[in-house]
């Protein structure tokens, strides 16, 4: 059993050898290439920049500008798409209307001081608008034709 086990790492002893002269050959033909051939690659600096950032709270406020056309569609329904109509039948045609005229009227609905059969309605209608919305409101169906 000694005797086998001695033949089995003699064995396995040469064989290494024979591979590690190979691997050296081998290791020896690679690196035979010319100096004047070999590429040099520039060493890359790399920049580092230091950048402190501070945490800030900012409030983004929207201020958006009323648009005549969106607010005048509600009104169209009964008014008609260039406010030529009245309004189920029972109102004055706007179109033609000025500015102040039609600024008016909407104020009046609003504080139920204007209008006869159609006061109740048209409160409902305008009692959100702001001031600034019904100037909007007015110039965009003064101009509607």
């Amino acid at each position: 059993m000694k005797i086998v086990l001695s033949a089995v790492l003699v064995v396995f002893l040469i064989g290494c050898n024979d591979e590690a002269k190979t691997q050296t050959k081998s290791v020896k033909e690679t690196t035979a290439t010319p100096i004047s051939q070999k590429i040099v690659e520039p060493k890359k600096e790399i920049a580092v920049k230091e950048v402190k950032v501070e945490k800030k709270t900012v409030e983004k406020v929207v201020v958006s500008t009323p648009n005549g056309a969106k607010l005048f569609v509600k009104c169209s329904s009964c008014h008609g798409l260039k406010a030529e109509k009245s309004a189920l039948s029972k109102s004055q045609i706007i179109q033609g209307w000025s500015s102040d005229k039609i600024t008016a009227a909407i104020n009046g609905y609003k504080e139920g001081t204007y209008g006869s059969n159609m006061k109740g309605l048209m409160k409902s209608q305008v009692k959100t608008l702001s001031p600034n919305e019904i100037k909007v409101l007015a110039e965009y169906i003064s101009k509607l034709k």
